[in-house]
């Protein structure tokens, strides 16, 4: 067809799948889809692309509130945040919102209180904080809510009361002061508390209450250990005393095998002489980390649980400058332990006390355990003493394997 003929002028513009447009011929809830993964005031700048795309950032599924330093000042990222949470279609659902606003070093507590309250008016099912140590004091309060993720903030009064949040069933805390008595999650599956700093107060230590879980991890905290209360469905727990010996220095701290800062030990505050285990005490599978013998087999022992269901013990950083009685202490308190994993740290910073009258010599075996992994740096006297100890409670193994690492 001539280029300038007047039927090329009439002809109707290419459609769809003809080399048009195809981008505007997807449905709203598809692009809307598409831009929740954008910036938040990325996704507001299309606005301006066609008449048709100038309310479609009013009902995004997801809200990304980042990059907040572009903003240029707190005052602007207080302005701009409060438009998106007031402009935003009520009747849409919210599956998640993200906060990351640690592009300052200070944002008011109120407001950000404020904006974590709309969210959850907006029936978000996931939420995400990560600020510079802003506090927070009100419980959360949502029949939506399923995930939860607060990073960098101090937690304390009734903040960490989840109640009244039904639906929840994740719940991670990282990098934040944790000054709150409770942790309370009735409902939640799924904990982890990694690089957190409990409360050093001399009076109580956080108690955590959430029976439903299925998975916890507790890793790399420091100060008052926390009280954990019954979890009848545990499955798998993954514990780590201590933090980064260059986050925390603070006198009364243990220094384990490995030169970390683990958590104060001598605190007062027991229940019925236990501190963790009596918690842990329906896993099936169970991960220590580092300094095992510190605080808590010291208080556990005496009362030590029996661990009726664990079949799976990994032992990482078991230092063996020590005795043998708290690990041979824990161990008869496996009767079903199949399997066992230990590396073994050869360093001699470490010295486990026990009390003299525990009665952690008397002699017993696992006649289930048929798996034990050594792992070691070197095969020396201790070490020999080790495999020759375990070889002789497990009386049906079937495979004992050594490796170097």
């Amino acid at each position: 067809m001539p280029r300038g003929s007047k039927a090329a002028r009439n002809a109707s513009p290419p459609g769809p799948g003809r080399g048009g447009d195809r981008i505007s011929a997807l449905p709203d809830a598809v692009l809307q889809h598409a831009l929740g993964f954008l910036p938040v005031r990325e996704a507001v700048r299309t606005c301006v692309l066609a008449r048709r795309w100038r309310h479609l950032w009013r009902s995004l599924p997801c809200l990304r509130i980042v990059d907040v330093e572009v903003l240029g000042s707190v005052n602007e990222l207080t302005r701009f945040v409060n438009r998106i949470l007031l402009l935003r279609d009520p009747g849409s659902a919210l599956d998640g919102c993200e906060f990351d606003l640690r592009g300052f070093e200070y944002v008011d507590p109120v407001s950000v209180d404020l904006w974590i309250r709309h969210a959850l008016l907006l029936r978000a099912r996931v939420l995400s904080l990560s600020v510079r140590w802003t506090p927070l004091y009100k419980p959360f309060d949502s029949q939506y809510l399923s995930t939860l993720h607060l990073n960098g903030v101090q937690l304390s009064h009734n903040a960490l009361d989840c109640s009244s949040c039904p639906m929840l069933e994740d719940l991670e805390i990282t990098l934040s002061d944790i000054y709150a008595r409770e942790i309370c999650s009735p409902f939640s599956k799924r904990l982890s508390i990694v690089n957190c700093k409990f409360c050093l107060d001399h009076v109580y230590s956080t108690r955590i209450s959430a029976p439903s879980l299925i998975w916890l991890k507790l890793e790399y905290c420091s100060g008052a250990p926390p009280l954990l209360e019954g979890m009848a469905s545990l499955e798998s727990a993954c514990i780590r005393f201590g933090c980064g010996v260059d986050d925390f220095r603070m006198e009364g701290c243990y220094a384990d095998c490995c030169g970390e800062c683990v958590f104060l030990y001598d605190y007062g505050v027991q229940i019925d002489g236990r501190v963790l285990l009596q918690g842990l005490s329906n896993a099936s599978t169970l991960e220590f980390r580092a300094s095992f013998g510190m605080f808590t087999l010291e208080k556990d022992l005496v009362c030590c649980p029996t661990f009726s269901n664990l079949k799976t013990f990994y032992l990482i950083n078991w230092c063996l400058a020590g005795d043998f009685r708290a690990l041979l202490g824990f161990l008869r308190c496996t009767p079903n332990l199949e399997k066992l994993s230990l590396q073994l740290c050869q360093k001699e910073k470490c010295v486990l006390k026990m009390e003299d009258s525990n009665p952690i010599g008397q002699s017993f075996s696992l006649g289930k355990l048929k798996i034990v992994e050594v792992k070691c740096e070197k095969i020396d006297e201790r070490v020999q003493r080790t495999l020759k100890i375990l070889s002789s409670i497990g009386t049906c193994l079937e495979e004992f394997n050594i490796q170097k690492i």
